[in-house]
């Protein structure tokens, strides 16, 4: 039978679960224009677009709505582990935001002691509390068996919606407000559902036609679960269905995962167009199927060898894509930077962990008489931590949250130095560590990461190539020649990461030519005394700084393991 992944296990490559990933996602809404006299509520739905964090900010003081703004993060952040159905419970979480949003807005035009506002907000925790449950009591189904509800899922979805329905009666006061908000968000469900239902439906007539019964196997599942209602779900309570599991996923393997031919004009013109520039086989299950369109007259970010701009993929969904410069000109250097490019996308695809950014896959496009190749991942509208905080570090409650970016980094950390074998960042920074709609942190930026051979034997190790421009965050170790690439960087990268993010500061900002940097890393760590906001942006910061000085160890032994500054990260948490 098919096991759950563990963020600590190694992560398979395996195809069928790649596609079922992309298959799961779907298209996201496309609100509509909002009826006329509905400003108050179209300008409601705009502003769901705000992060977890403005929200809060906004909402914290409000009477009664107030204290449900951890309920609604809860929300965010079960919605982010969703497995299928995932933009109807994307839908699902704007509408708990909006529905917060109308209640303060009430409550501060009508003032706190108005009829009903706290049995709306006692009704509006008791959705958001069942709304989470719901969604990890689906997470944590295997997901071929989520896959086979689907359908019952997505009704329990619009339940929700409609329970919402009446805590959204109860704070307005004006009638149309509830109306046309109910018309506006039940509109984008229904176009959402049907767009991911005619595609569940055309992949059960193709297993019906192989003799794969879909509907039967969801009956026997919710007959399985009223039996253990109540009941933690184990791998003993799948152990009836596993024959059938094991026909449905050999089947969807055979209906969605063809096996690798040049049967795609598209794609094979990507391999032999690459193949003819720099003699490098590309494996065609890197390549993007879908047609990732730039979003005009928008940037992100650009540096010497790439831009990244917002844009749609084929199924609506807004990406990341990231466009490579080559230098085609000089065959050598060609060769090397795509041999570069690939070895980058074969370990990304591999990495799956929910403190690692998704990778999407890889495309091409022409360009003049050239080709530019470039790589896809989701969009994070929060960007990355140096730009969210920026925005958000003197909030209500953000002390608490930038301790829990840190340790999301070192969680995703730990996760590569389990990995066997080994993978090493080696490029920590703060803009490497990108935000979830819900404020966690998510690590990017591979450039440099490798993974370590560990069997090539004691006088061999993995050297570092390319030119890092990141020398704040290096450890002192890098600064040699041929330098090996080894777990304990990561560990100095995430400290000086760390400092970055808390304080706001980059690691000795006082200081710009490189050659000085480098002499005052080998010098000794940064002084605390030179980063005063360190103090006022972290909770217990006397324990941090502690924790950052043993990372910032000279001897690479002497630093904690990952796994380490993880347990320091919980103890602090703990006692903050």
């Amino acid at each position: 039978m098919p096991k759950i992944r563990d963020e600590n296990a190694p992560a398979t490559s395996s195809s069928f679960e790649q596609l079922y990933e992309q298959f799961a996602y779907a298209l996201p809404s496309t609100t509509g224009e909002s009826p006329s006299g509905a400003q108050e509520v179209g300008m409601l739905a705009t502003q769901c677009a705000l992060s977890i964090a403005e929200v809060a900010a906004q909402l914290a003081p409000v009477p009664y709505i107030g204290p449900l703004v951890h309920f609604l993060t809860a929300v965010f952040r079960a919605v982010e582990a969703a497995r299928t159905n995932k933009s109807q419970w994307k839908l699902l979480r704007d509408r708990c935001m909006m529905v917060l949003r109308l209640g303060a807005q009430v409550i501060a035009a009508k003032g706190e002691g108005y009829p009903g506002f706290e049995e709306g907000a006692e009704m509006l925790k008791s959705a958001l509390i069942r709304i989470v449950e719901r969604i990890e009591h689906y997470s944590k189904m295997h997901h071929l068996i989520s896959f086979a509800k689907y359908r019952g899922i997505s009704n329990e979805i619009r339940s929700l919606f409609e329970e919402l329905d009446i805590c959204l009666r109860m704070f307005s006061v004006l009638k149309f407000s509830a109306s046309v908000a109910h018309a506006q968000w039940a509109s984008d469900f229904e176009a959402v559902r049907k767009q991911e239902m005619d595609s569940v439906e055309h992949i059960r007539d193709e297993l019906a036609n192989i003799g794969v019964d879909l509907h039967s196997m969801d009956e026997k599942i919710d007959l399985m679960y009223q039996k253990v209602e109540g009941i933690e779900q184990s791998m003993e309570m799948l152990k009836p269905l596993v024959p059938e599991i094991n026909q449905l996923r050999e089947a969807l393997e055979k209906l969605l995962v063809p096996p690798p031919t040049p049967t795609s004009s598209d794609a094979q013109k990507i391999v032999d167009t690459i193949l003819s520039f720099t003699n490098l086989e590309v494996p065609l299950s890197l390549l993007l199927d879908r047609r990732c369109t730039v979003i005009p007259g928008a940037l992100l970010e650009a540096n010497d060898t790439c831009k990244v701009y917002p844009a749609l993929l084929g199924n609506g969904e807004k990406v990341a894509k990231k466009v490579y410069r080559f230098e085609v000109l000089d065959r050598q250097v060609l060769n090397r930077d795509c041999m570069r490019f690939v070895r980058l996308a074969k370990l990304w695809c591999t990495l799956q962990s929910s403190y690692i950014l998704p990778f999407y896959g890889i495309g091409m496009e022409s360009h003049n008489d050239d080709f530019r190749l470039y790589m896809v991942s989701p969009l994070m509208q929060n960007r990355d931590a140096t730009i969210y905080l920026e925005r958000n570090r003197d909030k209500p409650g953000m002390k608490a949250n930038i301790l829990q970016i840190t340790t999301d980094a070192a969680i995703g950390l730990r996760y590569l130095h389990s990995l066997r074998p080994q993978v090493v960042h080696s490029g920590m920074k703060g803009s490497n560590i990108l935000i979830t709609d819900s404020g966690r942190g998510v690590l990017s930026g591979f450039g440099l990461t490798k993974a370590l051979i560990v069997d090539l034997g004691p006088n061999r190790t993995v050297r570092l190539t390319g030119k890092p421009k990141k020398t704040r965050w290096m450890a002192p170790e890098m600064f040699q020649k041929d330098a090996a690439l080894e777990t304990p960087i990561d560990v100095w990268g995430w400290a000086m990461a760390t400092l970055e993010v808390v304080s706001g500061r980059t690691p000795y900002y006082e200081h710009t030519h490189d050659h000085t940097i480098r002499s005052k890393i080998t010098e000794g760590p940064p002084q605390r005394f030179e980063y005063p906001e360190f103090d006022e942006y972290i909770d217990k910061p006397d324990e941090m700084w502690r924790l950052l000085e043993r990372c910032w160890a000279q001897q690479p032994e002497k630093r904690p393991t990952i796994t380490d500054v993880v347990a320091s990260l919980k103890e602090i948490a703990g006692a903050a």
